[in-house]
């Protein structure tokens, strides 16, 4: 596959979550508080495997040392598999841990190819990241950065590579923007829909892809994310 065709499939890919995300109901109001959940519990739940992407409420109410163990989990090659799951929680989660455990292992980039269970995770981040700046303003300082610099990962990922990888994580990071539903995220929205009309490329993938986020940036924040990003089908292993 050409480099061309795998941009063109990876931005689908996200154009397509981030639609999901927009058609997904609006959950039930919950009455009294789930208790936390446990740090074996929320090992066990990234380890299922989950059929359109993590649920938000999965990664919600973690105990402190649930927040630990996925920390731990993410710094283990043994866990590579889980990694993108580990990542969500962590991020949903929108604790100050998480947020460390998270910088470390986006500071920590890989080289040369990876798999596909690395490549995922990364890919991941960004939304991790949109979670985390609700709360915390490195990780929405991060997200823009990222959304507005244009530069080679320095890794690949089959026929993604350059900037052709480079495009799809920067995608990935305004859609991050949008999940955090924070005005300051709007505003780097904005500016860069202005720089895509001032450049005449009003009509481009990039131009729908700003207006589609803006658009869920403005329901995460008049709905809430637990409206937005309810849980959907799953599919979780035996006991």
């Amino acid at each position: 596959m050409s480099a061309g065709n795998a941009r063109r499939r990876c931005a689908a890919w996200i154009e397509t979550v981030l639609a999901a995300l927009l058609l997904v109901p609006v959950a039930a109001p919950v009455g009294a508080q789930a208790p936390e959940i446990s740090a074996p519990e929320i090992e066990r739940r990234v380890r299922a495997v989950y059929i359109e992407g993590f649920p938000y409420t999965l990664g919600r109410g973690l105990s402190r040392d649930a927040v630990e163990r996925l920390a731990g989990m993410l710094e283990s090659p043994d866990e590579r598999p889980y990694w993108s799951n580990i990542v969500l929680a962590l991020g949903t989660s929108e604790s100050s841990r998480a947020l460390v455990a998270l910088e470390a292992f986006a500071d920590a980039a890989p080289t040369g190819e990876v798999e596909a269970d690395v490549y995922q995770a990364r890919a991941a981040l960004p939304f991790a990241f949109g979670h985390l700046a609700r709360r915390h303003d490195a990780a929405l300082v991060r997200l823009g950065n990222r959304a507005t610099e244009e530069r080679d990962p320095q890794w690949s990922f089959q026929s993604l590579r350059g900037a052709a990888l480079g495009d799809v994580l920067r995608r990935a990071a305004i859609t991050g923007l949008g999940v955090s539903g924070r005005d300051e995220a709007d505003a780097i929205l904005r500016e860069l829909e202005e720089r895509e009309n001032a450049a005449g490329r009003g009509a481009s993938e990039w131009a729908r892809h700003l207006a589609t986020t803006r658009v869920l940036r403005t329901r995460v924040k008049r709905e809430g994310p637990a409206a937005v990003f309810s849980p959907r089908g799953v599919r979780r292993p035996g006991p």
